[in-house]
């Protein structure tokens, strides 16, 4: 709390700073006098110069504001679909899930009729083969 207040306060006196600078900067006779400027074919009237920089200040902010509320709404636009993804992909999970339970529970009632012939039992006996095998293969190698 006391670091953000710290940082509001450095930010507000530097901001304060330069904004009197520019003050006393623009206040000054040479940026009073007016000055025509051309605008492609047209020249306009005397304006002071520091109404031209003030305006394209003005300008600049309002295109930067103008910026973040684009990215800044579809930012919004992409969260809220990737939200929906996620919402869709959790229902389909649950329904996976439920159906795996439902064939596990038939798996353990179809086990107790036929133990005999357990699937998982077999694969493994046949990785644990495989696996000797393959290590005898690798020391024949060398």
């Amino acid at each position: 709390m006391k670091v953000k207040v710290a940082k509001f306060i450095v930010i507000f006196a530097v901001a304060f700073v330069f904004a009197w600078i520019l003050i006393f900067t623009f206040s000054q006779e040479p940026f009073m006098q007016p000055v025509p400027a051309r605008i492609l074919w047209y020249w306009t009237p005397g304006i002071p110069i520091y109404i031209y920089v003030t305006v394209a200040f003005g300008v600049g902010l309002l295109l930067g504001f103008a910026a973040s509320a684009y990215y800044y709404l579809v930012g919004q636009f992409g969260l809220r679909r990737k939200n929906q993804l996620i919402k869709e992909l959790d229902a389909e999970l649950y329904q996976v899930k439920s159906e795996l339970e439902v064939l596990k529970s038939a798996e353990g009632s179809s086990k107790a009729e036929d133990s005999g012939n357990d699937f998982s039992q077999n694969i493994k006996r046949s990785e644990d083969n495989n696996g000797a095998s393959d290590v005898s293969n690798d020391t024949s190698k060398e």
